[in-house]
């Protein structure tokens, strides 16, 4: 199974729960590149077995971070024709969450900000692939993440569309790659549901990059369509809230 999700989607919330609904002995290979063949280093690789092995069977989890659907995706996926299943996810998360979250990331690390804005045009490529406006990934399975955190029927209809066996094991689980959450780090593992991760833009509302993604009409048509908006969102974005001091 390969996971396609950009910097700060969710990604590992979404690969930690995979692996929860899995039976049997997985093996996960974290931020896979194109540059080199696969293989495992002692960071990237880690072994899981469930307690009740041999009811599935073994899982090949592959996590692709980063990756262009419609340029990069079939380098990534030309070897899949091997495996009998071949399975493909692909997250989508609100882009101002999003990319406030990266905002954060990088404000942590000292980077500019501006660093984040650049995967605006990745973002709008993804946003589409779900929308079926573009087949970059034919047959892949596509998980919006503000309503797989916030939808528990959601999360078993894609356990169910992905062949799993639905617990909800993991849901709570803070992976610590990349140091956790880019606003809490790992201080919620355990409870990562009690985070409020579908208002981080809010936290830079008063930030100009944040103004340009709103002001992005393709963004915000795409953004609509696929997670709605909420009222507070709504009249910041069309300018009828004034910034919080």
């Amino acid at each position: 199974m390969r996971v396609f999700g950009m910097q700060r989607s969710g990604n590992h919330a979404v690969l930690s729960w995979i692996l929860g609904q899995h039976d049997g002995a997985s093996l996960f290979i974290n931020n896979v590149k194109l540059s080199y063949a696969l293989r495992a280093s002692r960071h990237d690789a880690r072994e899981l077995r469930a307690p009740r092995r041999g009811l599935a069977p073994p899982l090949l989890l592959l996590s692709h971070e980063g990756i262009d659907l419609a340029t990069q995706a079939p380098q990534a996926t030309r070897y899949d024709q091997r495996a009998r299943t071949p399975q493909r996810v692909v997250i989508v998360r609100n882009p101002y969450n999003l990319f406030a979250s990266r905002f954060r990331l990088h404000e942590r690390r000292g980077w500019q900000r501006s660093y984040g804005e650049g995967g605006v045009p990745m973002w709008v490529g993804y946003a589409q692939a779900a929308l079926g406006e573009t087949q970059p990934l034919p047959g892949a399975t596509f998980v919006l993440y503000d309503r797989w955190v916030s939808e528990e029927h959601y999360r078993a209809q894609i356990a169910e569309v992905l062949g799993l066996t639905f617990t909800d094991a993991g849901r709570d689980q803070v992976a610590d790659y990349g140091g956790g959450s880019s606003f809490d780090r790992l201080s919620f593992d355990g409870s990562a549901s009690r985070m409020d991760v579908l208002r981080r833009w809010e936290h830079f509302r008063d930030e100009p990059l944040l103004r340009r993604l709103a002001d992005n009409p393709e963004v915000r048509r795409l953004s609509g369509a696929l997670f709605g908006e909420t009222v507070a969102f709504s009249r910041w974005a069309d300018g009828h809230d004034p910034p919080v001091d």
